[in-house]
Parts: structure tokens; C-alpha cells; sequence
């Protein structure tokens, strides 16, 4: 079983965990994006979030991102993390190993 955050409690059996990037060009579009992805999971980069989402939430969240960009200026990245062979891994700083925190990829 994996780790989760602390503020996160384990995924339904129809969650799955997405990592979804961007590159934004325009300011507004930028903030409009990151405003969508920080109510629907964790930034784990400045332009990276970790979301677990049901197919009906993840459908519903990339309708409404595709209508914040410009796909001739900005570019979306959604990519589903496997559920059959989750691997934990232990996130590293510039100090070191960060104990504690399991992320699946």
C-alpha cells in the first residue's frame, strides 16, 4: 500500500493519480491554470501537480483547463500513472533524502 500526505487521504478504487504539467506564455492564462489544478490536487513543481482523480472529475478538469489555454501559445501535459505497477520513490533535495514523503510515479 502506498504512503500518502498527510492532508490526503488514500484514493477511491476509481481514483488514479495524474501528473499534469504546463507551459503557460500568458500571465492571466498562467494564473487561470494554476488557480484550475490547485483545487483538484498538489503542486509539486512550479508547474507541476499530482491530482487523483475519477474518470468524471479528470474529464471535467481537462475540459476546463483546455478552455483556459491557448493551444497555439501554451502548452498542457496530462499523463495517467499506472495503477497495476505503482513504484514508491523517496523525493531528494539538494540536503538529501526527504524521509516521510512517498510519491507514486
Amino acid at each position: 500500500m502506498p504512503h500518502f500526505a498527510p492532508h490526503r487521504a488514500p484514493p477511491t478504487d476509481t481514483e488514479r493519480l495524474w501528473v499534469i504539467a504546463y507551459d503557460i506564455t500568458c500571465p492571466k492564462r498562467l494564473y487561470q491554470v494554476a488557480r484550475l489544478l490547485e483545487h483538484h490536487g498538489k503542486r509539486v513543481q512550479h508547474s507541476v501537480f499530482e491530482c487523483w482523480l475519477t474518470p468524471w472529475r479528470y474529464a471535467q478538469l481537462r475540459t476546463a483547463l483546455c478552455r483556459a489555454i491557448d493551444p497555439a501559445q501554451d502548452n498542457l501535459r496530462c499523463y495517467p500513472q499506472s495503477t497495476t505497477r505503482p513504484a514508491l520513490i523517496t523525493p531528494t533535495t539538494p540536503q538529501g533524502p526527504c524521509y516521510g514523503h512517498y510519491f507514486l510515479i
